[in-house]
């Protein structure tokens, strides 16, 4: 596999690379085994088995402002190959404005919504 690439977003991280190079591996290429954890956890949280033609794939549901490790590996004759793992954190949500609060009183009771 070549080129891992990664973005992150507030609740997930996208994914690119490219197939293998050299030595015939490409040949025999029968897919891409993805893993992701929090940063220094035992668990994964996830494990994702893809087609020899994929070349993205987006790990979905994670937490705000926390750091994952995320493993990739190219399958090659229903072994897996070397890993390539990345460590990267998702997108903080941030502060909200006070301009973008509205409060609005509600029998009696206050209210905070959101705009």
């Amino acid at each position: 596999m070549t080129g891992l690439g990664v973005e992150s977003d507030i609740t997930s991280l996208q994914l690119s690379w490219g197939p293998p190079s050299g030595d015939g591996s490409r040949d025999y290429l029968t897919g891409y085994l993805i893993t992701h954890q929090l940063w220094k956890g035992i668990n994964p949280l996830g494990k994702v088995s893809l087609e020899r033609d994929a070349t993205h794939f987006e790990v979905e549901g994670l937490l705000p402002n926390l750091t994952y490790e995320v493993r990739v590996q190219a399958v090659v004759r229903a072994m897996a190959g070397e890993v390539v793992a990345v460590v990267v954190a998702t997108k903080s949500i941030g502060m909200v404005s006070m301009e973008t609060v509205y409060w609005v009183r509600m029998e009696g009771e206050k209210a905070c919504f959101l705009h």
